[in-house]
């Protein structure tokens, strides 16, 4: 989708090391935020560190010290500060200046007059100012905010070489891609889009590929279709209906793959609904830990069910209000609230695809509650890749 755009993976994304072998293995370059990050990568067979960048703007002292004592050059920085820290502790790193993307807050990036001091400030140093960057959020649906900011890019460029006659030999798209497996329509149209800006503003004549370099750091682009996390009905408690004028209150989950519904009538089908009671559902697992930033229309669930076998006994299912509770002690615990679905008993199980992205990463023990286990599993392509795993 992208023939001038060099991969690379970020590995807060998701950092199981599986992952890592196989796409160190087909040869993609890591975007690392941490020194732990760095060393989980190095710790692979056959990667060099000149195919790290390290991506966090803000490091702590002693990291920018490791990373010079093991050869990874490639460091981001947004600021002075950063970039005198950098001159201090690895004054060979090249070095790529982070501007700010207006889809983010604040906390990172510098804007366009900063900038420009910036690379001015680089350029006195004697630092070299290999690339610019830019990072605009995950699970992008459109290509407008990686579009403006390579426009930005570009102003930076042309400002180098006109003030400083100083080449700048990298460009940094970032990633914020879309991964889900509903996704690959959204992705081929801003994969075009991004790439006719790219032609626009970064010409083959004017950035010849033998001195200039175009690369991204994807992360839930690779992962989270890669995903699918099964949990178990541990509890259910049966409630009373209440009525709500929540605007999400008509949501059907019928346990199939296209099974999300904003009303009876977007349902392939009408649906029997039940207000005389409603359902809490527990399960053996939590907000704290792979639910911490899910998006229900990335991943409804699938309901394992004895009822799944029969579309007559489908059809004739009742739907009751429901809510998926986690199996935290935290009373705001709640996976999903206010949808309705068919009732569910313990033991059965719930299937959430598109959970590969930012939910190993980010999820925690809480109540000493066991994470999920991982199981890896290749249908057609083992040939091809279980040599990465040696």
């Amino acid at each position: 989708m992208f023939p001038r755009v060099d991969p690379l993976f970020a590995v807060k994304s998701n950092y199981d090391v599986n992952v890592l072998k196989l796409l160190a293995y087909l040869g993609t370059g890591f975007d690392c935020s941490s020194q732990a990050e760095i060393e989980l990568v190095l710790s692979l067979n056959n990667v060099h560190p000149d195919r790290i960048i390290f991506a966090n703007p803000c490091k702590i002292t002693s990291q920018i010290i490791y990373a010079r004592d093991n050869d990874v050059k490639d460091l981001v920085f947004d600021n002075d500060c950063e970039l005198l820290k950098i001159k201090q502790f690895h004054p060979k790193a090249e070095c790529f200046l982070r501007i700010k993307a207006n889809s983010l807050p604040k906390k990172f990036g510098s804007d366009m007059n900063s900038s420009r001091k910036l690379i001015k400030q680089a350029i006195e140093l004697n630092i070299k100012l290999k690339g610019i960057c830019f990072y605009v959020g995950f699970r992008q649906q459109t290509a407008d905010n990686i579009i403006e900011s390579i426009k930005n890019a570009r102003c930076l460029f042309d400002y180098a070489r006109e003030e400083f006659n100083y080449e700048i030999s990298c460009l940094d798209i970032g990633g914020g891609f879309p991964g889900s497996s509903q996704s690959n329509n959204l992705m081929t149209e801003m994969a075009t889009k991004i790439n006719a800006t790219l032609e626009r503003y970064f010409p083959r004549e004017l950035f010849s590929p033998n001195k200039f370099k175009i690369i991204a750091e994807l992360g839930t682009y690779y992962t989270c279709s890669a995903y699918t996390l099964c949990v178990n009905v541990i509890g259910r408690k049966e409630t009373e209906f209440e009525c709500t004028n929540e605007k999400n209150s008509f949501q059907f989950l019928d346990g199939t793959m296209s099974s999300f519904a904003n009303s009876a009538e977007e349902s392939v089908k009408p649906r029997k609904v039940d207000v005389s009671k409603s359902f809490i559902y527990y399960v053996n697992n939590s907000t704290h830990a792979s639910f911490k930033w899910y998006n229900v229309k990335d991943s409804p669930p699938l309901i394992l069910s004895a009822w799944n076998d029969s579309s007559k006994e489908k059809e004739e299912k009742t739907y009751y209000r429901s809510s998926l509770a986690g199996c935290t002690c935290d009373s705001c615990d709640f996976v999903l609230e206010n949808f309705y679905m068919p009732e569910l008993n313990v033991n059965e199980f719930l299937i959430f695809k598109n959970m590969g992205s930012y939910t190993k990463t980010c999820a925690v023990g809480f109540n000493g509650i066991p994470l999920p286990k991982t199981f890896f599993v290749s249908t057609k392509l083992w040939h091809k890749m279980k040599d990465a795993f040696k």
